[in-house]
Parts: C-alpha cells; structure tokens; sequence
C-alpha cells in the first residue's frame, strides 16, 4: 500500500503498515542518541508557547543534515519516555498550518461580547487588569460606553473585522490600527475569562481542575495565537515549516527525506506531510495521541508509536480507533462507525482535556490526581494576573503547596512582596515552607521584608544552616543574616 492510498480520504488505516512501522521503530530505537545538552535546555522551558518559537527558530537556523540529526535525538528521547523529548517532539507537531476558519472565529468576537456583558452591567467587581481590558475596548469602540443597544456595536464591529479578515490571499497587512486592537482585545478577553473560571473552583476537589483547568489552557492559548495574528498578519496563519524554514526550505527539506533510507527520515517525511495538510489548533494532536494510547490497542502504549500512527488513522478531524469508546468520555454523536473503526469527531471534544500542563499527551484521570492544580500553576507561573487570581482564592491558597509553589518559582517582585506581607500566605499548615521560598528566590525581594522569616518561629535550623553555607542558589546577603541568626541561636 502507498503513502499516497494511506492518506486517501477513503482508506481506512492500514493494519500491516502499522505493524511494519513498529517493527522498524523497535530495530531502530536501540541506537537512537541521547538528546543533547542544548536540547534539554530548550525542553525545560516551561511556557509551551515560548517552547515552541524556541525550537522553531533554532531548526529554521540549521542545516538540513543537522536539522534531521537534531530531530533524531528527539525522537529517541520520545521512544524512551523522556519527559523532556516529549514536550519536544509534541513542541514540533503542534503547530498552526493556513486556516480561514481560524479568521472566521476572530471575527465572531464571542468572548469580547461575553466580557464585555459582564463587566458593563456593574455585578461583578473588576480587577485592575479587567479595568484596563474595557477602557481599551471603550477607546476603540467609545460609542459602547453609552449605547442602547451594545450588541449592534458590536455586530458592526465584527462586521468590520470579517471584511477585513476574510479576504483569505489578499488579506491587507499591516492591519489598521483598529482592526489590530480589536483582535488583541478578543485574545485578552479569552484570557480574562479563563482566570475568571480559575475562581469558580471552590473547595478543593480534583474534578473541579478537570472539568476548568484544561479550558484555561485553551482559553490563554488563544490569546497569544491572537495576539500573534494581529502583530504578524496573514503570516502567523502559516504552519510553522512554511513560516520559519521558508517555502524553498521547506520543499528541499522534504526531498532530502524521502531519498533518507533511514527509519527517522522516513518517520519525520511521513510526519510532515500529514501536518501540513492538517487543521490545528492549539496541542490538538497531543491530545489525539493520549486518545490512541488511551483507548486503542495495548501496542501503541508507547508514545512515538501512537504519533507516528496518528497519521493514519486520521480522516477528516476524525480519529479512527479499533475499540468502542467509552460513553462517560465520549458523547453518543462524537463517535460513528466506518471500514471496522470507531470513528471519533475530534470537534466534538475538548481536546485539552487530553493534554498536560506542560503541552504533552495525558489521559483524563491526569486531572483527577491530586498534583493537576500544581502542575497547572507552575506551567503559568510568570503570569502575574494568573497568580493573583490564585492568590485572591481562599480555597487555592489553602491548599498545601499553592503558595509555596508561587513563592519558589514567580520572578514577580510584586507577587514576591504580596506574599511576604500578608500573614495568611506563610502561616498555617498549609502554607510552612513558603518562607524558606521566599528567602531561596533569587529575585531581589528587599531584605526587610524578608528578615523576620530569619527566625526559628518561620524555618528549622538545618533550613537555616542550608541559608548560612550560601552557594549560587543564594543570595549573599540572605546567607549573611542566616549565619548572623545562627551565632546568637
């Protein structure tokens, strides 16, 4: 059977294929390389935006034989189950390739509407961020402060933007300044009301963070997609091959893997076809794979195997599976049958329900184990408003380990110092190693804030003695006062 009767919209998944690419994958892997030291740097970025520009550039900045060399270590990695090759290898494949649809929904400015409902009827108190978020709309749009009737504003708004947006080839860039703020708007408002549904978890219970945490995720990805439309234009619609490595490159790159004997060219070139004729957003086929390890056959357990059959069982934004699914996890219409297969409409789901914190494949009951609200938080934790939400939540910060976490790991000196000074955030059970947090932050936080956790009411003194030694993780004067502690204790 050919590539090209493989990716026929009527060919269902071919099960000897399969069987021939495990075979190959199996022979292979044991020779694979270790990822290299630059690599494992690159995967320890937490934010999965910023994971993913970062290993686009550095692919687009190689030659085409290390280029392949360097997504060779990823694919081994991915064939162990490294942690870190995986975020890589999903970092690769979750990319955006030219969708007018993706137009067709900015134009729609559903949740600016939504927002804005919100926030001009007066029954919500507003943070600061929200404040701005509506006098930026109201700047934009000024008539909305007064008007009888907002949504027909709105309506000719969104009218303005489809005009523009819609000219698919022709789409004229760089954006008026107008067209531009109203796309970031719609980004931010997304982003505003997943923080908002952050509030909405009450006490602790790990299906809450299952059924919110992954819209979150979506919701703060839209944002920076939007943000990146109205910064770059038509450009940003480009899947990421075209947009970084440029069309010629892209092309060359391609051939240069199809004449590769090896298994990972042949892997990648069977990849790469599939993601440029594929609609995604946002870690869709992170999500796809958890569902084929989850549910499919015991072989494809293994992650790289279930990506690599991924484009096989793929057909229309369906996803073919060789079990029923269950009902509790898939709606009756989401799922049809066809040439033996269960067929899956991926439209139909929330495909971050399927996807970790940190952008790699999980199943549901990833959100059902305690650690999930952590993991969450310290994938965002550089967001400042995010932060403060959390910290504005009683039934998070009462939670072991919430504050701790935004103590250890924020950069923000204003969070740092919220922290520092309001008693409820380091004292309590729940909240017993924030001051050692604070006081290892390498982030300058002013040492009359920090002096009273110096203090054996706040840490033991083995903490104290591990302050006093000092090294590149502490700051000098913090290990000076803990040795000044310590010669009076």
């Amino acid at each position: 059977m050919t590539e090209e009767t493989l990716h026929s919209e009527h060919a269902p998944p071919a099960a000897a294929v399969e069987e021939d690419l495990a075979v190959a994958l199996e022979r292979w892997a044991g020779a694979a390389p270790p990822l290299s030291r630059q690599l494992v740097e690159l995967a320890m970025q937490d934010n999965a935006r910023q994971r993913r520009v970062a290993l686009w550039e550095l692919l687009a900045d190689l030659e085409r034989p290390e280029r392949t060399r360097l997504m060779t270590e990823i694919l081994g990695a991915s064939y162990r189950e490294e942690n870190e090759g995986l975020r890589l290898l999903f970092s690769f494949l979750c990319g955006r390739p030219v969708s007018f649809l993706y137009a067709e929904l900015i134009t729609k400015l559903h949740h600016t509407r939504r927002f804005h409902r919100k926030l001009a009827a007066g029954k919500v108190d507003r943070s600061e961020e929200e404040t701005r978020w509506l006098e930026r709309l109201l700047a934009v749009l000024p008539d909305l402060a007064t008007a009888s009737r907002p949504l027909e504003l709105l309506d000719a708004a969104s009218a303005r933007l489809h005009a523009v947006l819609s000219l698919e080839n022709e789409m004229p860039f760089p954006f008026e300044e107008t067209v531009a703020a109203l796309v970031k708007l719609e980004g931010e408002a997304a982003s505003l009301r997943g923080q908002r549904l952050v509030e909405r978890i009450g006490d602790y219970d790990p299906r809450g963070p299952a059924r919110i945490l992954p819209m979150v995720i979506a919701l703060d990805e839209w944002q920076g997609d939007l943000h990146d439309f109205a910064d770059r234009g038509p450009t940003s619609l480009k899947h990421p091959l075209r947009q970084f490595l440029g069309e010629e490159e892209t092309v060359g790159w391609k051939h240069a893997l199809k004449k590769d004997g090896g298994a990972p060219a042949r892997l990648l070139s069977r990849w790469i076809g599939w993601m440029e004729e594929t609609e995604m957003l946002g870690n869709e086929p992170a999500g796809w794979v958890a569902i084929l390890k989850a549910l499919d056959d015991r072989r494809y357990r293994r992650t790289l195997l279930a990506a690599l059959v991924l484009p096989m069982r793929w057909r229309d934004r369906r996803l073919g599976l060789k079990r029923k699914p269950p009902e509790e996890l898939f709606p009756r219409r989401a799922v049809s049958m066809a040439d033996g297969y269960y067929w899956v409409d991926l439209d139909q789901l929330l495909w971050s329900a399927w996807v970790s914190a940190d952008g790699i494949p999980a199943s549901p009951e990833f959100w059902l184990r305690e650690e999930s609200p952590l993991l969450m938080l310290r994938s965002r934790i550089q967001d400042e408003a995010f932060c403060n939400r959390i910290l504005d939540n009683s039934q998070w910060t009462g939670r072991p380990g919430v504050v701790e976490a935004i103590a250890r790991g924020s950069r923000s000196l204003k969070i740092l110092l919220r922290i520092a000074r309001t008693r409820k955030f380091y004292t309590g059970s729940a909240n017993r190693g924030v001051p050692v947090a604070l006081l290892a932050n390498p982030v300058g936080i002013p040492l009359s804030a920090l002096r009273p956790f110096l203090s054996p009411r706040f840490i033991t003194r083995h903490d104290l003695a591990h302050l006093a030694r000092g090294g590149p993780d502490v700051r000098e004067e913090i290990s000076r006062e803990a040795r000044e502690v310590l010669r009076h204790m």
